[in-house]
Formats: structure tokens, sequence, C-alpha cells
């Protein structure tokens, strides 16, 4: 009886053994810093025959924290700016605070960035829901503000402004004109009227971009020219299709075939 169960019992053996032959660094899915590398661990099969009934988890390095990598729940490692808890962030997580006039975002109790507005030229305000980032000025911007919505970019005359949360944060004047196609929408175009070449022959779309000359292209944006640029190199030459415009460079040596340019 004991020599029909050793089988058995070797069987068994030789199963746990197999089952506790990977190698396991950690649990599936658990983050850790390492200086200021912040990693991950993950489990993956096991690639040697012998422990085929067995998974390995090991160690991958997701990113390289620029100051410092802090893991304030034990489960979570998040890239700081300081090692050093921030004592004004004490349970403002995913917001944050003005130093003056420098944007601090919180996580956990340390502080995640430092942006200085005053860099820029801009001072730090806060949105709807008290997380700070940097505006062109203290007070919302009434065209910023009719616009809605937490982001968008609107017309004022010939100037892009765009907006968030009412505050303008940047400007950009245009050579020509703004146009604003859909609301919350406004770019920069070589007119404020609509370019009749930017509509497809069969009236099925818009066209991305065509041929404004044998050495220059034009980019379309909802029925605006918004670019015109010419064709690099300088012997390069626009050609158009049904996919729009593009510079080539013709090849003698190659018997017609092109090189096209970005």
């Amino acid at each position: 009886m004991v020599f029909r169960r050793a089988p058995v019992f070797w069987l068994g053996f030789v199963l746990t053994w197999l089952a506790g032959c990977g190698r396991h660094e950690c649990e599936d899915g658990q983050e850790r810093c390492q200086g200021r590398e912040r990693m991950r661990c993950y489990e993956t099969g096991c690639h040697d025959p012998s422990c085929a009934f067995d998974r390995e988890s090991s160690w991958s390095t997701e990113e390289t924290c620029r100051d410092a990598c802090v893991n304030p729940y034990g489960y979570q490692a998040i890239c700081a700016a300081s090692d050093t808890p921030d004592p004004i962030c004490a349970g403002r997580n995913n917001t944050g605070y003005c130093d003056g006039d420098t944007a601090v975002h919180c996580f956990g109790g340390f502080a995640t960035s430092r942006t200085s507005c005053a860099e820029a030229h801009a001072y730090c305000v806060f949105d709807s829901v008290r997380v700070p980032f940097c505006a062109l000025g203290r007070q919302t911007e009434p065209t910023c503000s009719a616009a809605g919505g937490e982001t968008a970019t609107v017309c004022n005359d010939a100037t892009v402004v765009t907006c968030r949360h009412g505050y303008a944060t940047a400007v950009e004047d245009c050579a020509s004109a703004c146009v604003s196609p859909a609301p919350g929408d406004a770019f920069c175009a070589a007119s404020s009227e609509a370019d009749p070449r930017c509509e497809v022959d069969d009236g099925s779309g818009l066209n991305p971009s065509f041929c404004t000359s044998e050495r220059q292209f034009g980019e379309c944006d909802h029925g605006f020219l918004r670019l015109a640029a010419p064709c690099s190199p300088n012997d390069a030459r626009c050609s158009q299709n049904d996919a729009g415009a593009s510079c080539s460079v013709f090849m003698a040596s190659d018997a017609g075939a092109d090189r096209s340019t970005p």
C-alpha cells in the first residue's frame, strides 16, 4: 500500500517545486520609489520551461523624476517637487495653492509641482475646484467668460485668446484675421472670409490643403485658409490630388520618380 501511494506523493512534491520556482520580486501593480526612479511591479509568465506552472514578477522603472519620488500612501509612487512633505498641501489632494505667483499642485501632502507664473509675466489664479494655474491677469477676461466651458479659444478682433475657466492664459496676434468657425474654436487665418479652394470639388467635405502656386501650398481648416507656406527645399514643386497638396522634388536620374517633402 505504501509503495502504491509513493508516485502520488512524489508527483505532488514535483508540482509544488515547479509552482514555486519562478522569480517573485513584488506583487503585480505594486509601486515604489528607488531614489528618483518611480517603479511599478509587473507580473509575467515564467520564461523557463522548468517553471511552466508559475508566473514571475519584477520591478520596472516607469520614469525618473526630476526632483524627487515619494510614496505617500505606500501603494502609489509619484514625482514631487521635494521629498519633504509640504504642510500647506495637507488635505489638498489634486488641488493646490498659490505661493505668491507660483502655482503649487498637491497630492498626498506633497507638492508635486511648482510653476513660476512670474517668469512668463503671468499671475497665479484658481479654477472652480481650487486648482491653481497661470493666467495673464488676476481678473477674468470678459471675452473668455462669454465663451463658457473650461477651455476655449476665442477671437478678440485680430487676436486669438486662449481661455481657461474664464481667464486668458495666452494670446496670439494674427497677421491677417482671427476666425471662429465654431464656438470655443478660434485660430488665425489668411482672411476673415472662407476660401472656396478649401472646399472639396464633389462637396463631400473640406480639402486639407491645396496648391496656391507652383512653389507654395495652403492648409485649410473648416473652410478657411489657415496657412500659406513655401515648399521646401527651394527646388520642390507643389502638386495636388484627391488627398490634398504636397511638395515634391523631381529627380531626373530617377526617370520620373519624385521625392516628397513634408
